[in-house]
């Protein structure tokens, strides 16, 4: 099952540890999947069941 790692710019920490995921983890899976460079700029990340982390953006204002 799928496990949220990152709601709304904070990460998860507790999930983090339990899943031996680091913030560098997450971060680097931003910035190669969408370019991003901070926590701010991520709406959820997920770690897939394949192991991969999946990166949703904050949505940027007009």
């Amino acid at each position: 099952m799928p496990v949220v790692l990152v709601e709304s710019g904070r990460p998860l920490k507790v999930v983090m540890d339990r899943e031996r995921i680091s913030m560098e983890d997450v971060l680097s899976a931003a910035r190669s999947t969408q370019g991003l460079e901070s926590m701010g700029q991520i709406k959820w990340a997920v770690l897939e069941t394949s192991g991969s982390i999946s990166i949703v953006p904050t949505q940027q204002g007009p």
